[in-house]
């Protein structure tokens, strides 16, 4: 069935159906302070999008098992392990069957993580449901438990494969960066205008697809590696250059400050730099390109500045070298960074 029907879950309005256990411990089995405080969305699903065919499958497995509760002994366990069979042949066909459109739409993607993610929630409990209902089980415990990782694998492998290729797009989008001019050079080649484009295009068009989609600390996490992946490969290929002349330098400035006025705003509200932790090395390379000689050496700090936190020392001399021209002054800065 097609994944892209999907219904929203909120575990802040939704009745959970989940088992709820009494307490019957006398304290001695766990050990728990008197006053120790657990939130109320502990064991809560996030919100998030899954597909509608997800509740027909939870649907489907509660007809079964209560037509279990029903059916004779024999027909009573067959019937609880053709429930299970239900899920582990959604394990198996959901990421053959919907391959192509996994690896190229990174919105069904997310559906299908979620999918799976929320059937492994619900299959904690689910056997417990059922615990008194079926004694053809004898001692044993009806339980899914088992399928819990197994779903949790295929949903998180489902997301990752679609993260890789949209970080190999990047990777291949930016290499349009790689300009290796010479000072003679007054603008820049088109293809770093390009690149940065296409870069902050394909980051806006995730969050569009992912934000209403995602739980939202996955979504965090998915943009946030994606970022810090475009921005480690712009730092890298500038740090490669060995010739940035004063126009180039402005420009790459203009280039990247658009790119972080774009981008930041990706992850609101919370801070760019806890998902994204190359962002304080892309702002103060924003700096460098744009500053003189005492900045830097200030920024530096004898290796304590906020410079130094984010560039070696090699790093920084050869940016010092790209950008300034052979002097006095240079050398002198240059054998104090160390």
């Amino acid at each position: 069935e097609d994944l892209f029907s999907t219904v929203h879950i909120d575990s802040e309005n939704r009745k959970d159906d989940d088992l709820k256990l009494e307490n019957k411990s006398d304290g001695k089995e766990l050990p728990i302070p008197p006053n120790f405080f657990l939130p109320e969305k502990t064991f809560s699903f996030p919100c998030c999008s899954i597909s509608s065919s997800t509740l027909k499958i939870l649907e489907l497995a509660n007809q079964g098992l209560d037509q279990a509760t029903q059916a004779k002994p024999f027909c009573s366990v067959r019937l609880f392990n053709t429930v299970r069979n239900i899920f582990e042949m959604w394990c198996a066909v959901v990421p053959t069957y919907h391959k192509a459109k996994l690896e190229s739409l990174p919105q069904l993607s997310a559906i299908a993580h979620n999918s799976a993610m929320y059937l492994a929630h619900k299959l904690i409990t689910l056997g417990f449901l059922y615990k008194d209902k079926l004694p053809a089980m004898g001692q044993h415990v009806p339980t899914f438990i088992d399928l819990v990782p197994r779903l949790r694998n295929v949903g998180g492998e489902m997301m990752l494969r679609s993260l890789r290729i949209q970080r190999d797009s990047i990777l291949s989008t930016l290499g349009g960066f790689a300009v290796y001019g010479s000072g003679s050079e007054r603008r820049l080649s088109s293809g770093v205008d390009q690149a940065s484009r296409q870069f902050t295009h394909q980051l806006n068009h995730l969050n569009k697809v992912w934000q209403p989609v995602l739980p939202s600390d996955v979504y965090y996490r998915s943009i946030g590696t994606l970022l810090n992946a475009g921005l480690e490969e712009i730092t890298l290929r500038i740090l490669c250059l060995t010739d940035i002349s004063a126009e180039m330098s402005e420009q790459y400035c203009s280039v990247l400050g658009q790119i972080g006025s774009k981008c930041g705003d990706l992850l609101k509200p919370e801070p760019v730099d806890k998902y994204a932790k190359s962002w304080n090395k892309f702002q103060e390379l924003i700096v460098v390109l744009s500053s003189s000689l005492r900045v830097i050496e200030d920024r530096w700090g004898e290796g304590k500045g906020v410079l130094a936190k984010e560039f070696t020392a090699d790093q920084i001399k050869q940016l010092i070298r790209a950008i300034f021209q052979n002097t006095e002054r240079r050398a002198a800065v240059l054998s104090n960074i160390k």
